[in-house]
């Protein structure tokens, strides 16, 4: 199921992390981290897009800690 909505919820994401708040940035960077969980075995048709939104998150540095991935 996850497969199948992986685009839609890499856009969803992307505009929450553009969001000004910090709550929702943060939630977002947790979510994002929780779909590539998910969807490891088949992010990388996915690659172009989830590599400047991870480019667009870490200069954030409300959310860099939340995906430096160490914790995984």
């Amino acid at each position: 199921m996850v497969k199948s909505v992986t685009a839609i919820i890499l856009h969803a994401i992307a505009g929450d992390l553009e969001c000004w708040t910090c709550g929702t940035q943060e939630l977002a960077a947790d979510f994002l981290v929780t779909l590539l969980l998910f969807a490891e075995d088949n992010i990388t048709m996915h690659l172009q897009p989830l590599v400047k939104l991870l480019h667009k998150a870490l200069s954030h540095l409300s959310i860099e800690s939340k995906l430096s991935f160490s914790h995984l």
